[in-house]
């Protein structure tokens, strides 16, 4: 659709009920935004447990999935005030 010269993605989608329907709308610069928060995020996963791998403390795949678990838990970290 266009908007202003924006060009926007649109989507319906029903609530779990059934009974609305929301309309979400997403211009170019914001799903450059969530792209990029997601690759960040999935590089600081892979970083943290590639260094523990390579110290020798993850062998186990039941290890490697808690440990990601926690690594997912954690907040972001904030950049320079």
């Amino acid at each position: 659709m266009f908007d202003r010269g924006i060009v926007s993605e649109e989507s319906l989608v029903l609530t779990p009920q059934g009974d609305e329907t929301y309309i979400l709308c997403r211009s170019p610069a914001r799903w450059g935004k969530e792209l990029a928060i997601r690759s960040r995020f999935s590089g600081r996963m892979e970083k943290a447990l590639a260094k523990r791998i390579a110290a020798g403390k993850l062998k186990g795949r039941h290890k490697i999935e808690r440990r990601l678990g926690s690594i997912q838990a954690r907040p972001p970290g904030g950049g320079p005030l």
